[in-house]
């Protein structure tokens, strides 16, 4: 997951720096403006890759069903953007747009599939609240 952040974080880098380089396609925008805008969701998305890096690394098993239900999401963005734009696969030559985001699928596909993984299990398991040695647990108020 952490390797999706930096690949996100890098890919943005570069659509960043290609926007400022073209002339702008919305009339009365500035280059900057919109290099702004297209870079903004990709942090906030490696940002969210980052969160679950460090939640599933911690073994939370909410993260792990959370990771799932967000590469769910991950898939129908990139299914309806071939539906809604088909001839959008013949340009899978632009390294601007499809091979970054294939690159990223495949990893998240990787991450999930070892999230998952039966010998993962025991890792998302609950475990006991950790003690601090010498220092009692403390008792609800029937004193039990």
């Amino acid at each position: 997951m952490y390797i999706c952040t930096v690949l996100i974080i890098v890919f943005a880098a570069y659509n960043f720096t290609l926007t400022l380089q073209r002339p702008p396609l919305v009339t009365g925008l500035s280059p900057l403006a919109l290099a702004v805008n297209g870079s903004l969701p990709s942090v906030l998305y490696a940002a969210g890759w980052l969160w679950m890096g460090w939640k599933n690394g911690r073994g939370r098993a909410w993260a792990r069903i959370l990771s799932s239900v967000f590469f769910a999401l991950f898939c129908g963005v990139i299914a309806y953007e071939w539906v809604k734009f088909p001839d959008s696969l013949a340009h899978l030559k632009s390294p601007a747009i499809y091979p970054p985001t294939l690159l990223v699928w495949v990893i998240a596909l990787a991450a999930i599939i070892l999230i998952w993984h039966p010998r993962s299990a025991p890792f998302y398991r609950r475990r006991p609240p950790k003690t601090v040695p010498g220092v009692e647990p403390a008792q609800n108020e029937s004193g039990t």
